[in-house]
């Protein structure tokens, strides 16, 4: 692996985290001002939400119809070396973006369990700037660090940004260059990078779940779990910072992130272009918007490819459920600090990996000369379903790790006086409680494992495509309507699913709180 390859993916990833850092933290901070609008509030932490949701390839399609080499916004008809998203700055913008919104969920979610105790603490000792700078912001560090490592994951393992825009960095090399021939030399140069970022995020996340970063300061569990709306109405409670001005950086932070791009994909699949010959003899090219034509492209986003959606949602849903099995067993059988370090480092180190080289992994373990090897691989998902399992398994570990740290030990020990079969107990007692969890598991797990391009391509079964495997196809010839058709049904799809899987997490939580 080159040293270009080496310093333009370091380049990536500061400009990803110098961008998702300041922009998700702020926008967290302003989300957060504006929970006495406890309705303004829902909206905009559900934006970031769905900013998290939608896999980078969607992003990728919709800011390529914004700013890319058929976009609304390119500054020039001819020169596609001017037109605003190009090369590294692209990548950078859009792996920023993405990661902003990792960073402002996950900077909301540690703010909404700070210790009602600190935050009065801080009122009664602090102005208001100290208290951000020196009470509430290093009290959550752990876990914006945690999405800022996120962020600097994608962008030092993904390919699917910066292949399209031509920016060899490791991982894109790997793809490009050594996957067809792979040496053990080549695995290691384009793993070995990215391990410290996932002995970071393995050092976070047990720094999380520990009795310290679970109840701190000397609260109560229960004022540490508490729900997130009356934490934020708490710490804004004596703010000066005024609400419309949180408002508008939230509003825009919410535009950049989703109405911009996802209204270029609209105006991209209603666009028309009509060339004509004026009376001189030079072209002329006219070009409108037609609702109606806007309408066709979405219907053929549905109806042509239909298979690509169907094969998505398969394996999504499948992929969500065998890791959040595979999740829950691995933390059942953890039960002593070793154990759970142990499976902490192993899960989040496997996230490090680039999906090429797990692919590839994949590959060569399924050709080996055993019987049903060859079948498996040729005519099932079997090989698939194993190329995601290591991140979407790290996704569905990390909230079922999270979740079962949090769980009461006085009900589990009550509980062991009537019974001392564990297996029992787990599933009469613990699992109930572990039930929105585990929803929520699923929900995250199908959501990486439709992200995981660069881990499906090499390794999907013939007659089997998804709807990433087809976009990253169509992007490489702009984004044009047929792409901007495909991005749109995609993007409905995953909105119906989410409504549906917060509807049905909502009930659960009520019911086992």
């Amino acid at each position: 692996m080159n040293v270009t390859a080496a310093v333009l993916t370091c380049q990536l990833v500061i400009g990803c985290v110098a961008i998702a850092v300041p922009a998700g933290c702020s926008v967290a901070i302003a989300i957060c001002h504006l929970a006495a609008w406890r309705r303004w509030a829902l909206f905009f932490s559900l934006a970031m939400v769905a900013a998290c949701v939608l896999p980078l390839y969607l992003h990728t399609a919709a800011w390529e119809s914004a700013a890319g080499k058929f976009g609304i916004l390119r500054w020039t008809q001819s020169a596609a070396a001017r037109q605003p998203l190009s090369g590294m700055s692209a990548a950078i913008w859009i792996h920023g973006l993405s990661g902003a919104a990792w960073v402002a969920v996950a900077t909301g979610f540690g703010l909404s369990r700070l210790p009602r105790q600190l935050i009065e603490s801080a009122y009664l000792d602090q102005g208001p700037l100290r208290r951000w700078t020196h009470v509430f912001l290093p009290a959550i560090a752990p876990w914006i660090a945690a999405g800022a490592l996120w962020a600097a994951t994608l962008a030092a393992t993904e390919m699917t940004v910066v292949n399209l825009y031509g920016v060899r960095t490791i991982a894109d090399a790997f793809y490009l260059l050594y996957a067809a021939q792979p040496s053990n030399m080549a695995i290691v140069q384009v793993v070995l990078p990215s391990l410290p970022i996932g002995i970071g995020l393995a050092m976070i996340v047990q720094r999380i779940v520990s009795p310290s970063g679970l109840s701190s300061h000397g609260s109560s569990s229960h004022d540490t779990t508490e729900g997130g709306f009356d934490k934020w109405s708490c710490i804004a409670s004596g703010s000066r910072l005024p609400q419309f001005a949180s408002a508008i950086w939230a509003t825009a932070m919410t535009l950049l992130l989703l109405a911009v791009p996802l209204a270029s994909l609209f105006a991209t699949a209603g666009r028309v272009v009509v060339i004509t010959e004026g009376s001189s003899g030079e072209t002329m090219v006219n070009r409108f918007w037609q609702w109606e034509k806007c309408v066709q492209t979405i219907q053929g986003g549905w109806n042509t490819f239909l298979p690509e959606h169907q094969w998505t949602l398969t394996i999504a849903f499948s992929m969500g459920i065998f890791a959040t099995a595979v999740a829950m067993v691995v933390v059942s059988q953890c039960k002593t600090a070793r154990s759970r370090a142990a499976g902490d480092m192993l899960w989040l180190v496997a996230v490090m990996v680039p999906g090429p080289v797990v692919a590839l992994a994949v590959v060569w373990m399924f050709r080996r000369d055993l019987p049903m090897l060859d079948t498996l691989y040729q005519q099932t998902l079997v090989p698939t379903f194993l190329a995601l399992l290591p991140r979407s398994g790290a996704a569905a570990y990390i909230v079922i790790r999270v979740a079962t740290a949090r769980l009461d030990p006085a009900i589990d020990a009550a509980a062991s006086l009537d019974t001392d079969q564990y297996w029992q107990r787990y599933f009469q007692i613990n699992l109930p409680r572990l039930s929105p969890a585990i929803l929520a598991s699923i929900g995250i797990a199908a959501a990486v494992a439709v992200a995981d391009v660069p881990a499906t391509l090499p390794v999907v079964p013939p007659g089997v495509s998804t709807v990433g495997t087809r976009l990253f196809g169509l992007l490489h010839s702009g984004s044009r309507s047929q792409e901007a058709g495909l991005a749109i049904v995609f993007l409905l799809v995953v909105m119906v699913v989410a409504m549906l899987g917060r509807v049905l997490y909502v009930i659960l939580k009520r019911r086992y709180p």
